[in-house]
């Protein structure tokens, strides 16, 4: 068998090394102690994998991703997209509709962009070094299970349009609603076949 899915998606992120960062203002959301003291911003903290929870969407992970590696923690960036796009892959799975399938790679790559190519392959090489390290992997393994199957409605994918595509008016109803133990199967799935996770 070939590379995974996985290490193929890994290598996709180098293509985006060039892209045009976007201007998206990053929002602060800070706290006060009772002498009016800042004790934590979100623009000082990197929120790692231990924050991510079932109910957490890609787009919302990427948005972590990007987080952590403009604090310049990379090895923890790496950990939040292996689940990202573990999450993503398992979407992929209970959504029907190949196009909107591409909903993942657009959440992927809006947040890549906002990315420099430096910060880029930093995060390329942690995600890779992590990925191949047996022990490492397992440890994201045992997140992952610890996090558990997604629980969230996948909107950012049911409600994808790609308007170039002469497909789009062809597809089927979306649907999410696959029987719960298919969706076992399907997260069994992301484990062993996407995520290459040891037995």
């Amino acid at each position: 068998m070939g590379k995974s899915s996985l290490v193929v998606l890994l290598l996709m992120i180098g293509f985006f090394a060039h892209a045009q960062q976007a201007s998206e203002p990053a929002t602060a959301v800070s706290s006060l102690n009772e002498s009016n003291e800042l004790i934590e911003t979100v623009e000082n903290k990197c929120p790692g994998i231990e924050t991510v929870t079932s109910q957490d969407d890609p787009d919302l992970i990427y948005n972590r991703v990007v987080r952590c590696v403009d604090l310049e923690e990379f090895d923890r960036a790496a950990e939040l997209m292996f689940v990202a796009m573990s999450f993503g892959k398992f979407d992929s799975m209970r959504v029907s509709g190949r196009v909107r399938h591409h909903a993942i790679a657009r959440s992927r790559i809006k947040a890549m962009n906002r990315l420099d190519a430096l910060q880029l392959d930093s995060l390329h090489e942690s995600l890779v070094l992590k990925f191949h390290d047996q022990t490492q992997r397992q440890q994201l393994c045992s997140t992952m299970r610890e996090i558990g199957r997604p629980s969230y409605q996948p909107r950012y994918m049911l409600e994808y349009e790609n308007p170039l595509s002469s497909l789009q008016n062809h597809l089927d109803v979306p649907s999410s609603e696959i029987p719960a133990f298919e969706q076992e199967l399907a997260w069994e799935s992301v484990f062993f076949s996407f995520a290459q996770c040891p037995v």
